[in-house]
């Protein structure tokens, strides 16, 4: 095998990748905020051997594990992309973790592959914290097409945080190719390299290109870019990186075989630090949802299985839907009737019939006070009385080269179209520079990974 790669095939794999960037499915924050929010919750973890794993020794692996899953949509295979998401491959995971090391946080290669799951956990939840509150809530906020937000919202982060991180891409493809067999869908290891490549395109023209310019995504969704590191922003990037701690803790315990389940719900919105944003039950702020740390089988959930009371004890008439999830559960959304009764006490109420994917229930039921807030005095978020972040480490960690003074981006990237010779293959003026470079990346991350698993193969081969 050689290190070039033909031009139709570059060329190919930047369509991918701006794919990824620019034709992304509805809803979906992009791949540098499932990073930042994963990173971010290891940062809120408390002092401990889980939090020197995966923020302090092994962040390349977290950070690789929070972009895999949407590697896989660049892949022929839809579901490539789709399965990592859930909890079936999320707790495949863990059993082979189980399987293979007694003490999954004692041993180096153990601690790549917990810090792997752990991104990869951290992807799908951030997911469904974004999907169900921000998104549509730039949908009705912002004066543009909502279908934009994902690239934008990278853009936003890049840029606000002068967070330069194209990451160098680390993994385990047999392991991972292995999961994917024993979920019943086979994928093949260098299916799983080339994707993680055309990935690493997309986080490159985002950082490199598009960050340096991110005037019409103002334009278009303002609301968006005020509101999304604002602590009190429901399914904004602090609210997301609160629910990614507690999953990690409770998959911190799925590791160790715990049968506890008392920290099933990871997250809810409302919660004590992001209240309840609007009374109106038209506005996407209005709906309740949560967040499960464990899948919940789909058999042991109905609508009777979440009820709100009021301060009376009445229960509030509203509908109760399975928001995501393969077949396990694991994000939940109440949708009032009516508006919500201003400065009112209300208690959010999982019953404790619920079963996880491990067979177990909580012992009672999970109880969440919350407050709805007076006429006129929802929070103004991204506004007055922002809080601090609560990640500081990650909002400086991968800062830009001090040779790039702006903070984002090297060049120009003016708006135009050039041909490619002789593939064919039409590119704007940023991703001409991303397909120029590209024989080069994608090929030579590809090729370099491939070595590294044949030598670790002819290791195992030796060893043996």
């Amino acid at each position: 095998m050689t290190g070039r790669m033909p031009l139709a095939r570059a060329c190919s794999l930047v369509a991918l990748a701006q794919g990824l960037l620019f034709g992304s499915s509805a809803g979906a924050t992009g791949m540098q905020g499932h990073i930042y929010m994963a990173e971010c919750g290891a940062e809120q973890l408390a002092a401990g051997p889980l939090r020197t794993a995966v923020f302090d020794e092994e962040l390349p692996w977290l950070t690789n594990g929070a972009f895999f899953p949407d590697s896989g949509y660049t892949a022929d295979d839809h579901d490539q992309g789709e399965i990592p998401h859930w909890e079936g491959y999320v707790d495949a995971y863990v059993a082979w973790l189980r399987a293979h090391f007694d003490e999954p946080l004692s041993a180096p290669e153990a601690r790549e592959h917990v810090a792997f799951l752990f991104g990869i956990a951290a992807h799908g939840i951030t997911d469904s914290t974004f999907d169900s509150l921000l998104w549509p809530a730039s949908a009705e906020r912002d004066p543009g097409n909502v279908e934009s937000l994902d690239t934008a919202m990278d853009v936003f982060l890049v840029h606000d945080l002068a967070r330069h991180l194209v990451p160098d891409i680390v993994l385990h493809e047999d392991v991972l190719s292995q999961l994917f067999s024993d979920v019943g869908h086979p994928i093949s290891e260098d299916a799983i390299v080339d994707a993680m490549a055309v990935a690493r395109v997309g986080i490159a023209a985002v950082t490199n290109f598009l960050a340096a310019h991110p005037e019409e995504r103002l334009a278009e969704h303002p609301w968006a870019h005020t509101a999304y590191l604002d602590p009190r922003t429901p399914g904004g990037y602090a609210f997301g990186a609160r629910v990614v701690r507690r999953y990690y803790e409770e998959l911190e315990k799925r590791l160790a075989g715990s049968a506890d389940v008392a920290g099933l719900v990871i997250g809810t919105y409302p919660d004590a630090t992001t209240p309840l944003a609007a009374l109106d039950r038209n506005d996407a702020h209005a709906r309740l949802v949560i967040f499960f740390g464990h899948g919940v089988d789909r058999a042991s959930f109905s609508a009777a299985s979440v009820v709100v009371r009021d301060e009376l004890g009445n229960s509030v008439p509203g509908a109760v839907n399975g928001f995501r999830g393969d077949e396990w559960l694991n994000v939940v959304t109440f949708d009032p009737e009516g508006d919500w009764a201003a400065d009112a006490s209300y208690e959010l109420v999982v019953k404790k019939t619920l079963v996880t994917q491990g067979g177990h229930s909580p012992s009672a039921d999970i109880v969440v006070p919350f407050t709805a807030p007076c006429a006129g005095c929802e929070p103004r978020l991204g506004k007055a009385g922002v809080p601090p972040s609560s990640c500081p480490l990650t909002d400086t960690r991968h800062p830009f080269p001090a040779d790039e003074p702006t903070g984002v981006g090297g060049g120009d990237a003016e708006p135009g179209a050039a041909q490619d010779e002789p593939s064919g293959c039409t590119l704007g003026t940023a991703a001409r520079h991303e397909g120029a470079l590209a024989a080069m990346l994608v090929g030579a991350i590809a090729l370099s990974m491939r070595r590294d698993r044949d030598a670790r193969r002819a290791r195992g081969r030796s060893a043996s």
